[in-house]
């Protein structure tokens, strides 16, 4: 009976949106034929033309599974160095001369169990936001910056002991926004899922479909040290498709 109630909430939001999707093509449809394309052109690229307003509603409640029903979303936030402190360090633009100062401005690095590896590692997407397993490393301070000067999400969630198979539970997962001209810098052992993004309303003319990021880790990291957990566990959820939701705010 659950399983046909959940169906039947997500039938309830899907269907409607799909009617939405059905009806802008349609219209479309009618702007080529009859040549009017300057108002849906309008709709679409003023901030609260009502097409673009829509289908960003669209794309932020769209339930990808029926885990949506059960959790309270994720509220993501803007990082600063303060509440960022508890998972790492939040490092932005120093000037020419700065003094090393890892308290403030700077980040404490540990590279000293192994081989650092620094590259840039290219990842597809838009990668939407949404939360279910996260990793850890245990024997470095890693470090990730959008090589693209464009803004990024990274959940996080703090390091727990290794003794007795200690796990991250959803309750004290965190979301980030990662703001432009910053790089993060991850103690060791804290839980971490992304980076995530998605097309920028900003700059439109932005290759989006990849960002390229500078990682900084160990050169063995993800054959020695890279363990995941499920945040689903514990609920004993087994839908592989399910997620956590995350309410997104205006990354501006």
């Amino acid at each position: 009976n659950n399983n046909i109630n959940t169906t039947s909430r997500v039938s309830a939001i899907r269907t409607p949106r799909r009617n939405d999707i059905q009806r802008w093509s349609r219209q479309h449809a009618m702007h080529v034929a009859f040549g009017n394309l300057e108002n849906e052109i309008r709709d679409w690229t003023q901030d609260n033309g009502p097409w673009r307003r829509a289908l960003f509603q669209l794309w932020n409640g769209w339930p990808r599974a029926h885990i949506a029903q059960h959790f309270e979303p994720i509220q993501a936030q803007v990082a600063t160095r303060d509440n960022f402190a508890s998972f790492g360090d939040l490092v932005t633009i120093s000037q020419d001369g700065d003094l090393y100062n890892p308290n403030t401005i700077d980040a404490k690095l540990d590279l000293s169990k192994g081989e650092p590896r620094l590259y840039f590692m290219e990842l597809h997407g838009p990668r939407p936001l949404s939360v279910r397993w996260l990793t850890r490393h245990t024997q470095v301070t890693q470090c990730l910056a959008s090589l693209d000067n464009q803004p990024f999400w990274l959940a996080v969630h703090i390091p727990t002991p290794s003794e007795n198979d200690h796990k991250p539970t959803l309750t004290n997962t965190k979301v980030f926004l990662i703001p432009p001209r910053h790089f993060v810098k991850l103690h060791a052992g804290t839980w971490h899922a992304g980076p995530f993004w998605r097309p920028s309303k900003h700059n439109d003319s932005a290759d989006l479909d990849r960002m390229t990021f500078v990682n900084l880790e160990l050169a063995d990291t993800n054959v020695v040290d890279h363990f995941s957990v499920d945040l689903l566990e514990e609920y004993n959820v087994h839908d592989p498709h399910a997620t956590i939701p995350v309410v997104i705010h205006d990354e501006s």
